[in-house]
């Protein structure tokens, strides 16, 4: 069943979301950043060289793009009733603007 919250609040969840997932994956690092689009909230990772490799050329890429895209659709807006959309994306200089906050692994 679909839960009500505002943007500002999914967005700190999502980002909770993502850390906790990540944190279980990777070894090294890890930095993460939202970028709240009108549209759509991205969660952006930036991780090690190996973690990134590990992720990105295989299906855990994937995969979390699914469950962050499934958990946007499971909370949606107060106002509107509709999903929050949101997406997982691995850094590139795209989102070299953004502010990337550190979560230590296991702890997010």
């Amino acid at each position: 069943m679909p839960v009500a919250i505002g943007k500002e609040e999914f967005m700190s969840l999502a980002e909770k979301y993502v850390a906790g997932i990540l944190s279980g994956i990777c070894d090294d690092a890890i930095l993460l950043a939202v970028d709240p689009k009108p549209h759509t909230v991205r969660i952006v990772a930036k991780l090690s060289g190996a973690d990134f490799q590990a992720i990105k050329f295989s299906d855990l890429y994937i995969s979390i793009q699914k469950i962050v895209s499934r958990y946007g659709e499971r909370h949606v807006d107060p106002a509107t009733h509709a999903p929050h959309r949101s997406e997982f994306k691995l850094y590139d200089p795209y989102f070299e603007t953004l502010e990337f906050v550190p979560v230590e692994p296991g702890k997010g």
